[in-house]
């Protein structure tokens, strides 16, 4: 019995230590990587034994497409009984530029982003962005943004929308819908769901001199059209298209980003 319990305890400790060095090594790799986006010196890996937990301030880094992404602080999760999912919080606020266009500045409440990885490649993206205010000259909706929720998957021709949810200025929309990808990196498709605050934010698109009265109008007309009364709610229902060509993403006739 004495020699069972005792070849016990050192296949424990073996397996004990053998994971120790597992995760050491995982730490290793993950401040080699936090190097890569200049932030070496301002990283901390904690959360052994079952997952690594990792802190960086002030990183900065270049995005697909030519965006660079510059954040003030975040915590990156990645449990390792799955290894395949990451959580990443932001803090503080972010700076997102292109060269093209001014830079994205803003300071929020909560940030957040899940990710689930398949080898090299995703699987799945959502997003939740929580009482953030944008920097500089307010877009028409206005500087705060209140709400932002978004599940994306990929699939064969391009994007499943699971949930866009938004609350910004008079906007509020509760939708899911689908992508497709078009030649040029443009994607196409449509949302369903509820939109509130439509017509009041073309108002303060014409307002801001981002469209013209008829083009508010005849995008008013569309909605109307598209769209149908919610019984005992200030609210619309149906379906818009949804469109994001690099530097715009326009629902129904409105540009909510626009970096033309």
């Amino acid at each position: 019995m004495r020699r069972r319990l005792i070849i016990a305890a050192l296949l424990i400790l073996t397996a004990a230590g053998a994971w120790s060095l597992f995760w050491h090594f995982g730490k290793n790799r993950l401040i080699a990587a936090a190097a890569a986006l200049g932030a070496a010196d301002k990283v901390a890996v904690e959360g052994y034994p079952w997952q690594w937990r990792v802190r960086v301030a002030g990183a900065t880094t270049m995005l697909p497409g030519g965006w660079r992404l510059a954040l003030a602080s975040a915590v990156v999760e990645v449990p390792l009984f799955d290894p395949g999912r990451m959580v990443i919080h932001l803090a503080k606020s972010l700076s997102l530029a292109d060269g093209a266009g001014p830079s994205l500045d803003m300071a929020f409440g909560y940030a957040g982003l899940r990710l689930d990885l398949k080898g090299r490649s995703w699987r799945h993206l959502g997003l939740t962005l929580s009482e953030a205010v944008i920097a500089g000259d307010p877009p028409p909706l206005g500087n705060r943004l209140e709400r932002l929720t978004l599940d994306l998957r990929p699939e064969a021709d391009g994007y499943v929308l699971e949930r866009l949810d938004l609350a910004w200025g008079p906007l509020r929309i509760e939708t899911k819908g689908r992508l497709i990808a078009e030649p040029g990196a443009q994607l196409k498709g449509a949302v369903l769901g509820t939109f509130e605050g439509y017509e009041e934010a073309l108002s303060r698109f014409v307002a801001a001199g981002r469209i013209d009265a008829a083009a508010a109008s005849a995008a008013a007309a569309d909605f109307g059209a598209k769209t149908r009364d919610m019984i005992g709610a200030d609210k619309r229902s149906g379906e818009l298209a949804l469109e994001w060509n690099g530097a715009m993403l326009v629902l129904g006739g409105l540009a909510l980003i626009d970096r033309r």
